[in-house]
């Protein structure tokens, strides 16, 4: 029974793993040996257990990095409370890195902005590309429960590129989207927006 639990442990720590990649050559090993991996398993659960920890405090470093360090990222914080933030492909091997910062607004409406980054020894954003910003507005088909989908016809929603000359209009405007020409619904709430936006 112990030795099933320590088995789902290491494939749950493989996840983080694989999903915030790797830093070190012992990480790269890993990623790229799954026979490495099955030794640890075997032999070694604390090194694959060390690794995965020390690989999320870079991780987690990075973001603080560009929390605190990109102007973009420092406004768009600022702007709107209700955020989240990351970095995908954290490690570029297997695309570029890239800062992602959510929000959403009137429990309505979905706000990306993401721009390409680099990332110095895995734990400090040191140069970032212009970002680019969509605002969504999320049908309610996509947030209701199983079951069957929705028969009410919904109407075109709200889809809206902008980029950073139109961002500094919007952080001017302290976050009035009518200066971009988008006219939203700010008291129709869609049914599940809190607890779902998030993983759109």
């Amino acid at each position: 029974m112990q030795k099933g639990i320590r088995l789902l442990l290491c494939f749950a720590l493989l996840g983080a793993t694989l999903e915030l990649g790797a830093q070190t050559n012992i990480n790269d090993d890993l990623l790229s040996n799954p026979q490495l991996f099955a030794d640890l398993v075997r032999t070694n659960h604390a090194m694959l257990e060390a690794i995965v920890n020390k690989h999320k405090r870079n991780y987690d470093q990075a973001v603080r990095s560009g929390s605190n360090n990109i102007p973009y990222v420092r406004e768009f914080n600022q702007l709107f409370t209700n955020h989240t933030e990351g970095i995908s492909y954290y490690t570029a091997q297997v695309g570029p890195s890239a800062w992602y910062s959510k929000a959403g607004l009137f429990e309505r409406y979905h706000l990306l902005m993401h721009m390409k980054i680099k990332i110095d020894a895995g734990t400090n954003i040191v140069s970032h590309e212009p970002p680019e910003f969509i605002l969504m507005e999320v049908p309610s088909s996509w947030l209701a429960p199983k079951g069957p989908l929705l028969k009410t016809p919904e109407p075109e929603p709200v889809f809206k590129r902008f980029d950073a000359a139109q961002w500094k209009q919007l952080v001017q405007s302290k976050g009035d989207l009518s200066v971009l020409g988008i006219q939203v619904k700010t008291n129709n709430p869609v049914p599940g927006f809190k607890e779902g936006w998030k993983s759109l």
